[in-house]
């Protein structure tokens, strides 16, 4: 019955008993593996076992973290602490009833009227994503992967619709993936306690990474290079960037980053552009500003 639906499962541990607790726990785990894994339950068909595979998945509140180390893969757990505003639920749920059932059947038939856009960006994206620094279990990037590019068909929506502005999508699209990046690598943490040391961080690569899936915002020219619009610009055949920017930019990746760092990884890979051993480059027609200069030849 739920089937192309997310079921919510509601409190999983409210027994008092242990036993009952336990059996919750078990049956919880048994759901998380079987939709992880996409394996259903099986049923004989005549003389034939049938295996159905699963087509919905699953919502489950607790109060704690659970979960072994295999399960703990196949989920993304988030800590909600704020508590519910009951104003904005009543209007939705007394009020206005019928706004959000709305708003998603002319989201459906938006989707439906742009399938075939949708599964080559999807694939498109997917190349690109694979690219991108490693590090985080394999089944929590598919994760990453799927709710991050579910947000980004639901804005790509929402501005079709014209419901945002393009500026405002792309901005709800970062600081969603900043919040997911931190909820993967928190549960990543999770199946291996154990790693106390952070791996050293391949900075060249991530910015590749942000350079090739256009994440930087840059002036199409010199003279129309805006510091409260754009992170740099293409001269000198580098990737030209203001300070401020590249750290927000990563920042918004590894919270604890510092530029400095970042500076001195790309110097010792050869990937910065020096002027007399002067990690700043600046640029004739833009004597007010300095940039960090990575050789384009280094991001592709």
């Amino acid at each position: 019955m739920y089937s192309e639906c997310t079921a919510v499962i509601d409190d999983r541990c409210t027994a008092e008993s242990s036993k009952i607790r336990r059996k919750n726990e078990d049956a919880a785990e048994e759901l998380i593996r079987r939709i992880g894994d996409n394996i259903g339950r099986g049923r004989m068909d005549g003389k034939s076992m049938v295996q159905i595979k699963p087509r919905g998945n699953v919502v489950i509140t607790g109060e704690y973290a659970t979960g072994i180390k295999s399960t703990i893969a196949r989920a993304l757990m988030v800590t909600v602490a704020t508590p519910i505003d009951g104003r904005r639920l009543d209007k939705y749920q007394r009020q206005q009833p019928l706004l959000v059932s709305t708003f998603y059947y002319f989201f459906i038939q938006w989707y439906v009227d742009n399938y075939d856009k949708i599964c080559a960006e999807l694939a498109q994206r997917l190349t690109k994503f694979r690219e991108t620094v490693p590090g985080i279990h394999p089944r929590l990037r598919q994760t990453q992967f799927c709710l991050h590019s579910a947000y980004m068909i639901f804005l790509q929506f929402c501005k079709d619709s014209g419901f945002i502005t393009e500026d405002e999508a792309l901005e709800d699209y970062n600081d969603f993936g900043k919040q997911l990046v931190e909820l993967v690598r928190a549960q990543h943490a999770r199946i291996n306690p154990e790693e106390q040391t952070q791996k050293e961080v391949d900075y060249l690569k991530l910015i590749r990474s942000l350079y090739k899936g256009k994440n930087f915002k840059l002036a199409p020219d010199v003279s129309e290079f805006d510091p409260n619009k754009h992170d740099g610009l293409i001269y000198y055949e580098c990737l030209c960037l203001r300070r401020e920017s590249l750290d927000k930019r990563i920042r918004k990746i590894f919270r604890n980053a510092k530029i400095n760092d970042v500076v001195k990884a790309l110097r010792a890979k050869g990937a910065l552009k020096l002027v007399r051993e002067k990690n700043v480059i600046k640029i004739n027609r833009l004597p007010s500003f300095g940039f960090y200069g990575i050789w384009l030849e280094m991001l592709n």
